[in-house]
């Protein structure tokens, strides 16, 4: 989404929440009276309208008088003063002494009345329409992302309005860490830091040579900080291993050394794809292939323990029935009374011509010795009946059914439909283009 579009939102929905605060805030010094004379015969009307069942016909009557005095001021021309809205409050308040209204704590009784109305309303929704659903890893890149590091060129030292803007727009928390002398990163101090709910932090520790250990902290929960760690010098780290292997079995673990003014760290952890499952759909039509799907991991297993995580979500590509292999980072399937394997494409669903590309992040579909099923090219699986095979697009980098199997249909949750932050290219419908990095 181009940043245009993202201020655009950015003020929808500050109108949104603060619309009225702000109406008021910039309307002229001479037009308040008029604005604050509207907003007490509304407040007036709708106390009326909500109490209209316990109002006598009298009563009624002489609110719909008062209600229809107000209306025919505002329609007029003439200028509104402050005098005449404090003669018209008075006039609400004499009418309001006379109704079966309880007025005490009218603020917090409003504010009760709209948060135990929107919670039902959020809760039926949830239950029956859609759910909210975070993606946790990176099984669907670059379809969907989940908790990742974005390495910069330039120095990720913003200032505070921009830190704002980036996390609230882009889910990004940026950092940049700088090597203050000769020394190591000691990657395996990694711990976890103290931390504002939904804030996670780690630190952990850089040594200079013959100095004091340094803390640093990284945003990101342990784990994804881990990944980070792979992701910048794994490939230093096993080149390490390698070149000293005797040393490596005995269990001295290579070094990440750096020297002054390297920088070790530049970029920002982004919180990955929130979107809205759907998950009437599966009510009304059969799940299809090559649809991105959430489901539960109840009963699934991965080396004999359960999955961690409740949900996950990935695509789905085998059919009960369906016979499954791959060759050559393609997906061939069989379905079931067919004589003939063919390969997954377009004609299957739009989803697959982007993973059959091999472009913009797509690498297609890997086999892997360590999985269970699909381990080597022309190796074959065959779905049970009810039940689904779930890949993810990044297979190179995917806990799918080739480790724990097909998953019950019982399990299916829901379609996810529409990503709600944070405001990058994956904004809107999922899977509806090919999304690029």
């Amino acid at each position: 989404m181009s940043l245009f579009w993202v201020i655009i939102l950015d003020l929808l929905l500050i109108y949104f929440f603060f619309g009225s605060e702000l109406v008021e805030f910039f309307t002229p010094r001479k037009q308040r009276p008029r604005r604050q004379y509207k907003v007490q015969l509304k407040s007036f009307r709708s106390l009326v309208h909500r109490h209209q069942d316990l109002l006598t016909p009298h009563q009624s009557a002489a609110c719909g008088n008062l209600l229809e005095d107000g209306v025919n001021r505002l329609k007029s021309t003439e200028q509104i003063t402050d005098e005449e809205v404090k003669k018209f409050s008075g006039k609400i308040d004499a009418m309001l002494d006379t109704l079966p209204v309880c007025r005490k704590f009218p603020t917090m009784r409003n504010w009760t009345e709209t948060i135990v109305v929107s919670a039902g309303v959020a809760f039926a929704i949830r239950s029956l329409l859609l759910s909210p659903f975070s993606i946790p890893t990176g099984s669907m890149q670059p379809t969907l992302y989940g908790i990742h590091f974005v390495a910069q060129e330039t120095a990720a030292t913003p200032g505070p309005l921009r830190r704002i803007f980036d996390y609230l727009n882009y889910s990004r928390r940026q950092f940049h860490l700088v090597a203050p002398a000769d020394g190591e990163l000691d990657y395996e101090s990694l711990r976890p830091a103290k931390s504002f709910p939904l804030f996670p932090n780690s630190e952990l520790e850089y040594r200079p040579n013959g100095g004091q250990p340094v803390t640093w902290r990284i945003p990101a929960a342990i784990t994804d900080a881990q990944k980070t760690i792979l992701e910048l010098y794994g490939e230093t780290l096993r080149n390490a291993a390698r070149d000293n292997f005797p040393a490596y079995m005995a269990g001295v673990r290579p070094k990440l050394r750096f020297s002054k003014g390297d920088v070790v760290f530049n970029g920002a952890m982004e919180s990955g794809d929130h979107l809205f499952v759907n998950r009437l759909s599966l009510a009304f039509t059969p799940p299809r292939r090559g649809q991105v799907m959430v489901f539960q991991t109840n009963g699934l297993l991965y080396n004999g323990q359960p999955l961690s995580g409740d949900y996950y979500i990935k695509r789905l590509v085998g059919l009960p029935g369906d016979t499954l292999k791959i060759v050559k980072r393609a997906l061939w399937v069989k379905p079931a009374g067919e004589a003939e394997f063919h390969q997954v494409d377009v004609t299957d669903h739009p989803g697959f011509a982007k993973i059959n590309s091999q472009t913009d992040g797509y690498k297609g579909y890997a086999t892997i010795p360590s999985a269970k099923y699909l381990r080597f090219d022309g190796e074959e699986y065959t779905v049970p009946d009810e039940h689904y095979f779930m890949l993810g697009d990044n297979t190179e980098n995917s806990l799918d059914s080739r480790f724990w199997g097909a998953v019950p249909r019982a399990n299916l949750v829901g379609r996810p439909c529409f990503v709600w932050w944070p405001f990058t290219t994956h904004f809107g419908l999922v899977d509806r283009t090919a999304h690029r990095p």
